[in-house]
C-alpha cells in the first residue's frame, strides 16, 4: 500500500483534552505498579510455556481443593487469574491504538524529512545567487557528511521510500 501524505494537526485544546485523557485512564486501573529495570529484570516471566503449566495448576486446584494448602488464597488466586486476562486484553487494545501512532509518526516523519531534503535541495541550487544562502547550505550540508561520496545527501527513490544507503 503506498503511504499517503497525511495533512492534520491538533489544535492545542484538542492535544490537552488528548493528553488529559490518556491521564484519566489511570484510575480504571486499580493496581498498576512501576517497577525499575532491575524489578522487571528479576520478574519470572509467563511465556507459552509457562501459561499452560499455570493453566494446569489452576485446574489442579480446583480438582484437588484439599491439596491447596491453607495460607494460599484460592480466591485471590482466581482474581489474579481474571485481572491477567484482562490486563492481556487491555494490553492488545493499547498495543494497536500505540502502533497506529507510531506509525502515523513515522510516516508524518518521513514527509518531514523527505521536505527538508527538497528544500536542502533548493538552496544547494540558489546559494550562489542569494546573499546569506551560502551558510545555511553549509550548516544543511553538515548532515551528510561521513555519509562516504561527496558529502551529499544519496538521492532519493522516485515514489519518496524508505532510507537509500550510499554506494
Amino acid at each position: 500500500m503506498p503511504i499517503q501524505n497525511i495533512s492534520a494537526v491538533f489544535t492545542p485544546a484538542a492535544l490537552d483534552a488528548l493528553k488529559a485523557d490518556i491521564v484519566a485512564l489511570a484510575p480504571q486501573f486499580p493496581a498498576l505498579v512501576t517497577l525499575t529495570d532491575d524489578e522487571r529484570q528479576s520478574l519470572q516471566r509467563v511465556g507459552s510455556g509457562r501459561e499452560t503449566f499455570c493453566d494446569t495448576a489452576i485446574t489442579g486446584a480446583e480438582t484437588f481443593p484439599t491439596v491447596l494448602p491453607t495460607y494460599m488464597s484460592k480466591t485471590e488466586w482466581d482474581k489474579d487469574e481474571l485481572y491477567f486476562e484482562q490486563l492481556g486484553e487491555v494490553e492488545v487494545a493499547l498495543a494497536a491504538a500505540l502502533q497506529k501512532v507510531k506509525d502515523t509518526r513515522a510516516v508524518v516523519g518521513s514527509e518531514r524529512y523527505r521536505q527538508a531534503r527538497k528544500f536542502y535541495e533548493i538552496v544547494k541550487t540558489a546559494k550562489e545567487d542569494v546573499p546569506g544562502l551560502q551558510s545555511l547550505y553549509e550548516t544543511l550540508r553538515e548532515q551528510f557528511e561521513g555519509q562516504g561520496g561527496s558529502g551529499e545527501p544519496p538521492t532519493p527513490p522516485p515514489d519518496g521510500g524508505g532510507p537509500v544507503t550510499p554506494p
